[in-house]
């Protein structure tokens, strides 16, 4: 058990990298942006901001929800294209399989599944001796291809081991079956309720090479696409349709080659490239109701063969259109933007030069059937930069836009081998908060004419989590800068603010070697008028004094020191507020465990919520405890240089340099960062904070038995040069282990910056860790050959031939990791007037990962309920339905009080068809043993859709359904009937689906038509209660009506939204809003804080007034209420059950809106009563009284329902014992009698027999 509050998971796996980055094969633009998503919700934990525009739900046996997702919450990246749908968007319509490809193509010649005779040396890497011969191992590849998946409930990766077992991260019960073939692929994936994705629509792509003497790539499978989803039983589906298209990406940072650089010559870059994908495009989905179909535009100019969406038409089985939504673009440029007509000039990408062109999603429009603009979302974003050209070095490590001027990717401090600096000018790599703003989402206008604001901030790493040392990498790197800039926050070293002539200093001892200044005016009139500023070194009194007339400009100190910097207006009496300020990058040499750092990508710092009147809600996110950052990487990066020891001095520079990180700088749920704490400050209503397992205590590490390779660290081989700790050790990921919940605590705000802790959750895990493929990585596969010349000394064995026998092989072996995380426990605490009231749960699981007891204990004892599976032999197993309960027992202080079983069987003749035929309940004794079961819920009749038709119920009341809206959805209710009266009845049947054909119940005469309808059909069911059904077309439901033939009205917006219930008067019954049309502030209260009951069942009334969806809990099984969820006014019964033991107290907790209020309960001690004996018999004249003990706690009385029974006392108080008397009986017949002792509500029953007068005969008797 592992509470990660406390404890490290120290979770192992051995793993390695070579000299360069790994060879990755990647899928589509949009085939990449649906697993961006997938990682970016909104994440407290990576400071994510998700916004997401619902457009339609399809319903069917699943629901498949359409949407666009804004998934640039922490920054757009330069390299990074736009979708289908617009830069940082998502469009959420299919699900689909991803490959990445490492090395070479699994199912290819030499791929990992065709080559299984690894043979591995005693030091964990492979024996050169046994391995095969030199002309083929070095195209062989030794490591599986990774694959991404998602279907609608689960997302995940996956890899195939050479038995063609799938080994899922984390760990599931879904089944996976099928394999990417070189150039096609079909996959099958079964979630634990049956349902079925078929993946078959591949996209193929290839890396082309730019260089001469490389031949023509070929197209690889790279992506699989959801082809449809079928039903358990298979009688229902959803098809996926697209077309074919081709688009083209150009990489303008390849690493898969190594630089060289000679001194006085140029720098020979890195070799080009481009990716070329055969793509599939949704057209459209089909399904029972109807279809949805995608329009594109193909006239697109920031990507090479790429559409955007232009429009979404949703349509009825006969064709009709039923609703459309449109998409509004323009063009982001590198300091405009522009429509999409006026780019018709601006050349678009080649090998060269990428665009400056990146399209921009500006509104999304809901049309009404006659086209017309019904509802409008409207985008906003940040331009105050722009994001330059995808070709652009301006870039940090993990790419996104810091606004140097690189002339290359190298951060590398290059040394001569005579540890002098060589002159060749190296890239800023560190982030800048403010650059990467540039083109961030930070308004969205909702159709109700409210918004959202979004306000970030850079992300920030504590010092103390980074390691002071590159190891065995560099003698000296740009690892982070420290920045000042007026728009950074918290993390500066310094930044000034002038107003007219003023002076400021400038700690610019540290600036990194190009000694560059950014200076920034704003505010400020500048046609025909400037602003001089002067700087002076404060140590050699050097001054230079500078022009500034216009917003920004770049200065170059002479000399790296302190500065005193004036500037002064050339304007006389300017009497508005102008601002200068400085941004400047200092060399870290050494890290300050005490600062905090700036590293790539964006967090969300506020969120502001606006009605579009005057109303704002306000929340503001800090990531700090104390004065330090809670954030953590996964990796910091590492690059990779080789030095030749062997050259003379200032001959060659460093021969090898790595434009990117030598290890991928993970990101964990899709951001840079992970945050172990955050704080939720909502203005004006308290704060929430929040713990999170992060990579401090989930790290990435090395397995402990790592084995040294065959060559010492630090080696010179052959004379070429020092080979610093070669090959390179990659970590295992823990990443399934972070992002964790383990705390929240919720405080009430007393007043301004005084909060009070009202309750505190604590979350406990297990985790379940699986080593499961032993192999070892392509690109960790290595040869030093002797013979080769530089460039070639040291390198990955990828692609390359083998030139001489004396070349050495080896590589590291370790396996692929899996696991699975499961909550063992949470404890909350609610702190109550001065009392602590703690409810606690634990969680069992089996070994297939399945709960199987969750328990709760409470101050009453322990509520316990357990669930049973289905096992092989059943029938759900062999339809991989496997998450449904069919048994589940609830305990009380481990006594069973329940136990229901669910039943099922095969219907309508097929196989497949596998639905509950029975729900029983136990009957349970005294000595909470199961003696029988009683069936609740009978199915009798199922559709071949696999919908009931006839339920019968526990007292044998059969319930029948009608279904219509092409057997969809049900029209009819029927409580009190069979199947023949309904279905035997051709008249009734087809009143009821004339129901189908009611249209626009807005008409007066629609609902006229309605109202006889429902008259009809109930006037021929009278002994029968009947409730009826209209609904929109692929709308939702539009009327109910019940068995008096009340009506119901939905109506909705138009995205599809329930907007107000009416009823048959028109009168408004409930009403709904959506994204901060109208503001509400939220108001809950109570009429009662406390209730006293007496010690007998009885029930009070609680009134709540609120105008949220409010939730009622107890803290003790034998306080119910009889409404737990509910919204705005309503009254909640509260029943105590009787008592029989000590007075107890209860609290009952109602939450709305974020507020909590608390009612306190007390139930009087119970009565005790007992009585002997429970009956008498006494004969017809019974001279001597019989005697009743009592045994009571509080007072009593005795009473006969006869006359002939009399007592000597009819009350008393305590224990005690009564003397009954009986009248004689003439009669010749026995009589009863029932002799009655109570004490307040509780009664004791005495039985009572008095025998019959004998006859023994007399005179005419015979």
């Amino acid at each position: 058990m592992i509470f990660l509050k406390n404890a490290f998971c120290a979770l192992c796996i051995l793993c390695f990298s070579s000299i360069l980055t790994a060879q990755i094969k990647l899928p589509s633009v949009d085939a990449q942006s649906l697993f961006a998503f997938e990682s970016n919700n909104m994440s407290l934990y990576s400071g994510g901001c998700g916004v997401s525009v619902p457009l339609y739900t399809i319903e069917s046996f699943v629901n498949v929800p359409i949407s666009i997702s804004y998934s640039g919450g922490h920054g757009i990246k330069v390299r990074e294209h736009a979708s289908r749908v617009g830069l940082g968007w998502s469009l959420n319509a299919t699900q689909c399989i991803s490959k990445v490809i490492k090395g070479v193509h699994d199912s290819g010649p030499n791929g990992f599944h065709q080559y299984s005779n690894t043979n591995y040396g005693d030091g964990g890497y492979i024996d050169w001796n046994s391995s095969p011969s030199s002309n083929e191992i070095y195209q062989l590849d030794y490591e599986p291809d990774l694959n991404y998946y998602s279907t609608l409930n689960r997302s995940g990766t996956f890899y195939r081991d050479k038995n063609d077992n799938f080994i899922q991260i984390p760990l599931s019960n879904t089944k996976i079956q099928g394999k990417f073939e070189e150039k096609s692929g079909e996959f099958i994936i079964t979630e634990t309720n049956g349902v079925k994705y078929i993946f078959s629509e591949v996209e193929l792509t290839k890396n082309e090479i730019i260089l001469p003497g490389y031949g023509n790539a070929d197209y690889l499978s790279s992506s699989c696409y959801l082809k449809k989803i079928i039903s358990a039983d298979e009688s229902n589906e959803i098809q996926f349709f697209y077309k074919d298209g081709l688009e083209r990406v150009y990489n303008y940072d390849n690493s898969g080659e190594p630089m060289v650089v000679v001194p006085n010559t140029e720098i020979l870059g890195y070799p080009k490239s481009y990716s070329e994908t055969k793509t599939k495009v949704l057209d459209y989905i089909s399904w029972s109701g109807g279809s949805l179909n995608f329009i594109y535009n193909d006239n697109r100019k920031d990507l090479i063969g790429g559409l955007y969406l232009q429009s979404l038409i949703l349509k009825d089985l006969d064709g009709k259109k039923i609703k459309t939504f449109k998409f509004d673009y323009s063009y982001f440029g590198n300091n405009r933007t522009y429509a999409l007509d006026q780019v018709e000039n601006i050349p678009i990408e080649d090998e060269n030069r990428g665009s400056e062109l990146r399209l921009k999603l500006d509104a999304v429009y809901s049309m009404d059937t006659e086209e017309q603009k019904v509802s409008t979302y409207r985008m906003e974003y940040n331009i105050n930069e722009w994001l330059p050209e995808r070709s652009s070095y301006s870039i940090d490590h993990w790419g996104y836009y810091n606004g140097a001027d690189n002339i290359n990717l190298c951060p590398h401090a290059n040394l001569n081998p005579d540890g002098s600096t060589s002159s060749m000018q190296v890239a800023n790599r560190s982030a800048n908060s403010f650059f990467a703003l540039a083109g961030s989402l930070n308004k969205i206008i909702y159709p109700t004419g409210g918004h959202s604001e979004f306000i970030y901030e850079g992300n920030s790493v504590p010092g103390s989590s980074l390691d002071s040392k590159v190891q065995n990498l560099f003698s000296e790197i740009v690892l982070m800068t420290e920045s000042t800039h007026e728009k950074l926050i918290g993390d500066v070293l310094d930044y000034n603010y002038l107003y007219g002539d003023r002076s400021a200093t400038l700690d610019c001892s540290k600036i990194t070697r190009d000694k560059k200044i950014e200076i920034r005016l704003d505010d400020y009139p500048i046609t025909d008028n400037a602003v001089f500023v002067t700087f002076k070194n404060l140590d050699t009194s050097e001054t230079e004094t500078i022009t500034i007339n216009e917003n920004k400009r770049s200065y170059y100190l002479n000399k790296a020191g302190k500065y005193k910097v004036t500037a002064r207006s050339n304007q006389q009496n300017l009497t508005q507020r102008w601002d200068l300020s400085f941004s400047w990058n200092s060399l870290i040499s050494s890290i300050d465990p005490e600062s905090n750092f700036t590293v790539g990508g964006l967090r969300i710092a506020e969120i502001r919520n606006s009605d579009g009147d005057a109303k704002v809600q306000i929340k503001r996110y800090n990531y700090q405890d104390g004065d330090k950052s809670t954030g953590y990487l996964v990796e910091s990066p590492q690059y990779l240089y080789v030095k030749d020891n062997r050259l003379p001095v200032n001959t060659y520079s460093n021969l090898f340099y790595a434009n990117n990180p030598i290890f991928p700088l993970k990101l964990t749920k899709g951001s840079v960062v992970g945050y172990s704490k955050v704080t939720e400050y909502e203005i004006g209503n308290g704060k929430q904070e929040y713990y999170f397992s992060t990579a401090y205590n989930c790290p990435d590490v090395l397995n402990s038995s790592f084995k040294t390779p065959p060559y010492s660290n630090s080696a010179i081989i052959s004379g070429y040069g020092e080979v610093p700790y070669f090959p390179l050790a990659e970590k295992q990921s823990n990443e399934m282990f972070r992002g964790l919940l383990l705390s929240n605590k919720i405080f009430k705000e007393l007043a301004p910056g005084n909060y009070k802790l009202q309750r505190e959750i604590d979350y406990y895990y297990d985790l379940y860790k699986l080593d499961n493929l032993r192999y070892v990585p392509n690109e960790h596969l290595v040869k030093i050959n002797n013979d080769a010349m530089f460039p070639d000394a040291v390198k990955s064995i990828k692609g390359q031939k083998i030139k001489n026998i004396k070349d050495i092989i080896y590589g590291i072996e370790y396996f692929l990791h899996s696991g699975a995380t499961f909550k063992q426990r949470s404890v909350q605490t609610d702190y109550y007037e001065g009392k602590n009231i703690v409810l606690e749960n634990e969680y069992l699981y089996n070994s297939t990962g399945q709960l199987i007891i969750d328990k709760q204990q409470c101050s009453d004892g322990t509520l316990q309920k357990e669930y049973q599976y289905p096992g092989k032999a059943h029938l759900l197993y062999g339809l991989n339905i496997l998450d449904t309960p069919i048994k589940v027992k609830q305990k009380k202080n481990s006594l069973l009080v329940n136990e229901n079983v669910t039943e099922y069987a095969i219907f309508n003749g097929n196989n497949k068809c596998v639905l509950p035929s029975k729900v029983k309940e136990a009957v349970i004794n005294k000595d909470h043993k199961v003696i029988s079961y009683d069936d609740v819920v009978e199915y009798s009749k199922y559709k071949q859709e696999g919908k009931p038709i006839v339920i019968k119920d526990k007292s044998g009341i059969q319930t029948v359904y009608v279904w219509g809206k092409n057997e969809n959805y049900p029209i009819a209710k029927i409580t009190n009937a069979n199947y023949a009266q309904v279905y035997s009845n051709t008249n009734l049947l087809n009143n009821i689906k004339e129901l189908d054909n009611i249209k626009g119940l807005e008409l007066d005469s629609e609902r006229l038509k309605l109202k006889n309808l429902n008259h009809i059909i109930r006037s021929q069911l009278t002994s029968s209660f009947v409730e009826t059904f209209t609904y929109l077309p692929l709308i939702g439901l539009e009327s109910k009506t019940d068995p008096n033939e009340l009506t119901s009205y939905y109506k909705y917006d138009s995205f599809g939204r329930l907007e107000r219930v009416t009823n048959s008067d028109n009168e408004l019954v409930k009403s709904y809003s959506y994204n901060y049309g109208k503001t509400i502030e939220p108001i809950l209260s109570l009429s009662i804080d406390n209730l006293n009951f007496s010690s007998n069942l009885s029930t009070k009334q609680l009134v709540i007034s609120s105008n949220q969806n409010w939730k009622v809990t107890s803290n003790e099984s034998w306080l119910i209420s009889d409404k737990t969820i509910s919204s705005n006014n309503g009254t909640v019964g509260i029943t105590c059950l009787a008592n029989s033991g000590a007075e107890r107290n209860a609290v009952l907790t109602v939450e709305a809106g974020g507020m909590v209020k608390y009612v306190s309960v007390k139930q009087e001690a119970g009565i005790s009563l007992s009585v002997t004996p429970s009956s008498i018999s006494v004969p017809a004249m019974s001279l001597d009284p019989k005697y009743i003990d009592i045994n009571s706690t509080a007072g009593w009385s005795i009473s006969s329902n006869v006359s002939w029974i009399s007592f000597d006392k009819n009350s008393g108080v305590g224990n005690g014992r009564v003397s009954v008397y009986f009248v004689q009986n003439d009669s010749l017949d026995a009589r009863n009698a029932m002799i009655t002792v109570s004490s307040g509500q509780v009664s004791r029953v005495i039985n009572i027999t008095q025998d019959g007068s004998v006859d023994f005969g007399g005179p005419g008797k015979k």
